[in-house]
This record gives C-alpha cells, sequence and structure tokens, in this order.
C-alpha cells in the first residue's frame, strides 16, 4: 500500500509541476521531486534522476557532485621553486 501510495504521489508531483511550467508555481522543482520519490520504486526513473544530476552538475561546474573521483591539480616543478 505504501510503495502504491508512493508511486501515486510521485506521477501526481511530475504532472502538477509539468502544468506549473505554464501557470505559476514552482514547475521544476516539483517534478524533480516526483521523480524522486518514483526513482525509489523504478530502475529508468533513477536513471533519469542520475541523468538531471550530471547535467546540473555540468551547467554548475561543480563535477564532485556527478560522483567521479577528483583529480589532484598538477603542479609544476617551476611553480614550486624546484
Amino acid at each position: 500500500m505504501a510503495r502504491l501510495a508512493k508511486i501515486v504521489s510521485g506521477f501526481t508531483l511530475i504532472i502538477a509541476g509539468l502544468f506549473m511550467l505554464v501557470l505559476p508555481g514552482p514547475g521544476i522543482i516539483t517534478i524533480l521531486g516526483g521523480l524522486a520519490l518514483i526513482s525509489q520504486e523504478y530502475v529508468w526513473a533513477r536513471r533519469l534522476s542520475d541523468w538531471v544530476k550530471a547535467r546540473f552538475a555540468r551547467f554548475t561546474g561543480d563535477p564532485g557532485q556527478v560522483g567521479r573521483p577528483q583529480e589532484e591539480p598538477k603542479v609544476l616543478d617551476d611553480q614550486l621553486g624546484g
């Protein structure tokens, strides 16, 4: 029963968010909230959620959000004074 409620709530939020894209309201945030709910139940929604997170991280320029290991900054010997 809880699973069904989560799925119905997620899809309801997504549909409401789509309406809010043209009507006043936080449409994108509502869509992401619905996607977060259904991504707990469906693999395709989890993949879509991961894709959105990766695109957002690329958009903001924060590669740490993607989940990839950070590279150490390379320092040349000339910069170290050696």
